[in-house]
């Protein structure tokens, strides 16, 4: 009995090692659970590899949805409808459980990813969220000095720009 407590003990203790890591994040953002990408994009932000995986993940959320919404629409159409909201239904399923499938399998055997279309989003993304100019700029804070005869007026803080 003692030795499959044993064993029990050092697997557990192995569990706990293994989620850890970075892999373990990386696993868990791709696998194919609808919002399991957002909780490691705001815990793990300034991991690149582990952002980025997160906006692959999301992309795949979105795509899901959207078959989603056309089964939906086209199960309004009479006569075909229902073959066809169906049909789609079962390409967003495929389709999220595939891509899902194919990030895990890239990550596991440490590949690098490069989709040509989605690679795009993906470096959009990482740019309107990480590297928007506008995210690090000063506000101006003009009410902390006021001119003659200016109290009590209102006025809108705006974001500092650059001038071309």
């Amino acid at each position: 009995m003692r030795k499959y407590i044993d064993q029990f003990i050092h697997i557990y203790n192995q569990i706990l090692d293994f989620i850890k890591t970075d892999e373990f994040f990386a696993l868990l953002t791709l696998s194919p659970l609808y919002f399991s990408w957002l909780p490691i994009l705001t815990w793990k932000y300034k991991d690149y590899h582990l952002r980025i995986l997160s906006y692959y993940s999301a992309i795949n959320l979105i795509v899901f949805l959207a078959f989603l919404l056309i089964a939906n629409i086209l199960s309004w159409l009479p006569m075909l409808g229902t073959y066809l909201s169906n049909f789609f239904h079962l390409i967003a399923i495929l389709t999220y459980l595939g891509f899902s499938g194919f990030l895990i399998y890239l990550v596991s055997n440490q590949k690098k990813i490069e989709i040509p279309y989605i690679s795009l989003i993906v470096a959009w993304f990482d740019y309107f969220i990480e590297e928007n100019p506008k995210a690090n700029a000063p506000i101006a804070q003009l009410d902390r000095a006021s001119d003659y005869g200016s109290e009590g007026w209102r006025f809108k803080s705006f974001w500092a720009h650059k001038i071309h």
